[in-house]
């Protein structure tokens, strides 16, 4: 399943901000990134727990890769 992904600024590991759910075609080809305020969204990477903020412009589109 596709999902919005962030990079880690530690490790550059990806890892998912949140899935997409694919109900139309439009929502398939053209998804609506998911709103983040000015001040940006603080996460915690699974891989090296390291936490940063990130901003909307820092979000992609597309799969994760498979372990």
């Amino acid at each position: 399943m596709a999902s919005w992904r962030l990079t880690c600024k530690g490790c550059g590991e990806t890892f998912r901000y949140s899935e997409i759910n694919e109900k139309t075609l439009v929502d398939y080809f053209l998804p609506a990134k998911p709103e983040i305020g000015p001040e940006g969204v603080e996460h915690e990477c699974p891989n090296c727990k390291a936490r940063f903020v990130y901003q909307r412009n820092e979000l992609t589109y597309g799969p994760l890769k498979k372990p």
